[in-house]
């Protein structure tokens, strides 16, 4: 009996996620040419690249390491880097700070972000953050190397040229111990940058939900979906991170008729993390590319529990 009872609850709990899923989800369609955003398989592990309210927000100081290589075998594919930190600052803020490197082709663009967070508490467990997050975003682009059509192109890039973009992005989010749900957009800003549009990075949105289902006393369960959109392209992403006596971590990732990943991960020593996804392509790039490659390494330290108060009259103790 208790075990159909547990079983019972987790069923429950499943369903009552999906429910939320698909309903942000619907909200998120039915409010609604450029360049790709960043994309990543470990989205657990990104959560402030794309939302800001998500900085600090379980009040750890964190360091997150990722590389990421995509489409193997396939000429100037798609690779990024980046590096955050993050850290509570006084008792209702965070702040974070990222460097990223994203390079395709003969583009490389270096992004630095400051972010910014702010929690409403709604309870002792439970708070609303909101976040915002200022980029300043180098772009390169070698048009030396490249070929037109019509070489009188007006649009068209024929040196080596670097522009500059000062950017915003924002986000809000809810944060209890076992859910976690957001929105956000990146580059507000979207069209500032001059001469051309290649240059232009597209405004993106986003939609995450994360949830933690113990499911016994060893297992516990992390389902996780996120949706990104320019609004002309949609990416739907749905994961589910199994974690073993709070040490090994194995686990999917399904990106909507792209590729299914597989994920594997270990806690190396006390607050280190290591996680690596290998990304198996299904979808049109199939032929020309097996697999994409991500690996994380993140370093964390939660806060420490409050201290209990000190008792010197002796009508307390037992």
């Amino acid at each position: 009996m208790k075990t159909k009872s547990v079983l019972s609850n987790f069923n429950r709990k499943i369903m009552k996620a999906g429910i939320y899923t698909l309903f942000a989800m619907l909200i998120m369609s039915l409010t609604a040419s450029a360049q790709k955003d960043l994309q990543f398989t470990l989205n657990n592990f990104t959560g402030s690249i794309f939302n800001p309210s998500l900085t600090s927000a379980d009040r750890s100081w964190r360091a997150t390491l990722l590389a990421r290589q995509q489409w193997i075998d396939f000429s100037k594919a798609p690779a990024t880097q980046f590096l955050t930190l993050e850290m509570p600052a006084w008792k209702k803020h965070g702040i974070g700070l990222a460097f990223i490197h994203d390079k395709l082709g003969y583009e490389n663009n270096y992004d630095l972000t400051l972010n910014y967070s702010f929690f409403i508490k709604l309870s002792d467990t439970r708070s609303l953050g909101i976040g915002t997050g200022l980029n300043l975003l180098a772009k390169n682009l070698d048009g030396t190397q490249l070929i037109y059509d019509d070489m009188s192109d007006p649009n068209a890039v024929y040196d080596n040229v670097t522009r500059y973009n000062l950017n915003a992005n924002a986000g809000l989010s809810y944060n209890a111990p076992r859910f976690t749900a957001g929105i956000s957009t990146r580059h507000l800003n979207a069209s500032s940058i001059e001469n051309t549009v290649i240059f232009s990075p597209a405004r993106y949105y986003y939609l995450f939900s994360s949830l933690m289902l113990p499911f016994n006393e060893h297992l516990t369960l992390q389902p996780n979906g996120l949706l990104k959109t320019n609004l002309q392209n949609w990416e739907y992403n749905a994961g589910l991170i199994a974690e073993f006596e709070k040490t090994l971590r194995f686990g999917f990732n399904y990106r909507y008729s792209e590729s299914l990943a597989l994920l594997v991960g270990l806690t190396l020593i006390k607050n280190l993390e290591v996680m690596y996804a290998y990304d198996i392509i299904n979808g049109t790039l199939c032929d020309v590319s097996p697999s994409s490659h991500e690996l994380v390494l993140r370093y964390s330290v939660k806060p420490k529990p409050p201290k209990l108060p000190y008792l010197k009259s002796p009508r307390y103790f037992n």
